[in-house]
């Protein structure tokens, strides 16, 4: 089975459009929502959680469509920090995967590039 694809959001991060405009998925949908507020349902540790994750977030990454994958995300790290000793190695395996798809991660935030926008220059209009 092949790698999955990267969300363009990290991808336009990256900097891989840059390189290989080609490659960009004109039909991918867009979501321009940002994720939003936790679940009405969370308790106080579950929304510090989510406000600590969503703080980390590089911006774009996570969006309005991903609030399931994120609310996961918060509560499996609210249980590691509950007794991280009940944990198991694939508990920890999969935080690790869930991470790394939000750019979490050492290797995937190295792998981040932030482009910084170009000051307007007024003789680039003649």
């Amino acid at each position: 089975m092949g790698k999955p694809r990267k969300p363009s959001a990290i991808l336009e991060v990256n900097g891989a459009f840059k390189k290989n405009p080609n490659r960009r998925r004109n039909n991918e949908p867009k979501i321009d929502k940002p994720v939003g507020k936790p679940p009405v349902y969370f308790d106080k540790e579950q929304v510090k959680m989510w406000n600590e994750i969503k703080a980390s977030l590089v911006d774009g990454v996570a969006l309005f469509s991903d609030k399931f994958s994120l609310e996961l995300l918060c509560n499996t790290l609210v249980q590691y920090r509950r007794d991280p000793f009940t944990f198991t190695a694939a508990d920890k395996s999969q935080l690790k995967a869930m991470l790394s798809h939000f750019g979490m991660s050492p290797s995937t935030r190295a792998n981040i590039e932030i482009v910084q926008p170009k000051e307007h220059n007024p003789f680039d209009d003649f």
